[in-house]
């Protein structure tokens, strides 16, 4: 598969189904791997014991990764398989940190921030990998926000290729759940963090007049059950409700003139609306319209600041919805393509983490120039 450098970093995917197989196909593409750090992102359909023996016959320890919900890598999107992306130790140093249990994020968060050694010289970001069904996203990176306010971090939540069952992270010959993460990588090599999504304020605002940020749900908007209130103002009957509607027209917050999504997972029971990332009471979030999202895309690739303009390598998060939508709107083909011919490698996430927030139908990464 395509390559950044072969003295810097390299990248691979294979769709192989079995385990053994799929992880000696990987690691024949990244070729000279003893000498780099590996990320590596997988479909959760593997036998995760029998890709666990494969990856620690393969590997020395060197891999960080994560279950997923898709992937994209060099061909664009693919539902399994993996993808992977070596990065040479004489370009990178990465220091991987597991964040594990995440009910205990602010004193490993305080740990990690005092053994950090290179917060101040803007040659340091933070790749963040978090099991994305432990609903402590918000809180791991509002913490690591605080505690690491110089160093970039973008990541993405583990997915289970849709079954909200069971995520994992994949950390020193383990798959571990109910933990995180957090890659501090240095490097001299210019970098960019990357932030894209293609939603604009609509016509109008709500209230949030009751809601449970914990669990992630939204009981009442401008004073209505929140189902119902949500369905007079898009315009739909509240039968109608499904996730093509909800991933049109997701909320939209607005934080020092940026725009965060907030996307609706799906309609409970009692006429309540569980979200993908926490809401809270009071706050006035816009239903966003979207935008064309390829158009988007490139504006913010064009974006990038000249020396990065065309980036050697991007490792990147792209949520779930994001991927179920161009579905829908039969473009999948076309973003892939767009994201292969932009060297993106990573995976579709349940949620995206970038500027100390957990977001929603989000593409965050990490654009890297090789000189």
């Amino acid at each position: 598969m395509g390559h950044v450098n072969k003295n810097i970093s390299n990248t691979a995917s294979t769709q192989e189904q079995d385990e053994h197989l799929a992880v000696a196909d990987i690691a024949e593409q990244l070729r000279s791997i003893s000498d780099h750090t590996v990320f590596l992102f997988c479909s959760s359909r593997y036998n995760l014991a029998n890709l666990k023996d494969a990856l620690n016959q393969r590997f020395d320890g060197n891999v960080i990764g994560c279950t997923s919900s898709g992937l994209v890598g060099p061909r664009g999107y693919q539902r399994g398989g993996i993808t992977a992306v070596s990065l040479s130790k004489s370009a990178f140093r990465v220091e991987p940190h597991l964040i594990k249990p995440l009910s205990d994020t602010k004193a490993q968060v305080e740990s990690i921030a005092r053994a950090a050694k290179s917060s101040n010289d803007g040659k340091t970001f933070g790749l963040l990998l978090v099991d994305g069904l432990s609903k402590m996203e918000e809180e791991l990176a509002a913490e690591l926000g605080l505690q690491l306010p110089n160093i970039p971090i973008v990541g993405g939540s583990a997915g289970d290729d849709l079954r909200l069952r069971e995520t994992h992270v994949w950390y020193k010959d383990e798959f571990h759940s109910d933990a995180a993460i957090l890659a501090l990588v240095t490097t001299d090599l210019p970098f960019q963090p990357l932030q894209v999504h293609h939603f604009i304020p609509g016509k109008r605002t709500v209230e949030i007049t009751s809601a449970d940020p914990k669990n992630r749900t939204i009981f009442e908007i401008n004073g209505e059950s929140a189902a119902l209130a949500y369905a007079d103002l898009v315009e739909v009957s509240l039968s109608d409700l499904n996730s093509n509607v909800f991933s049109k027209h997701p909320l939209l917050l607005e934080h020092e003139g940026k725009y965060y999504v907030r996307s609706i997972q799906r309609v409970n029971g009692d006429g309540s609306l569980m979200m993908y990332c926490a809401v809270e009471t009071g706050q006035k979030p816009w239903i966003a319209e979207p935008r064309d999202p390829l158009t988007v895309l490139g504006e913010a690739f064009n974006g990038l600041p000249a020396g990065i303009r065309d980036p050697s390598l991007v490792i990147g998060f792209d949520c779930i919805l994001r991927r179920l939508e161009f579905e829908q709107r039969r473009i999948d083909s076309t973003v892939g393509k767009f994201m292969a011919e932009h060297n993106v490698i990573g995976f579709c996430t349940y949620g995206e983490q970038f500027d100390s927030r957990h977001i929603n139908q989000t593409f965050t990464g990490v654009a890297i120039k090789a000189t």
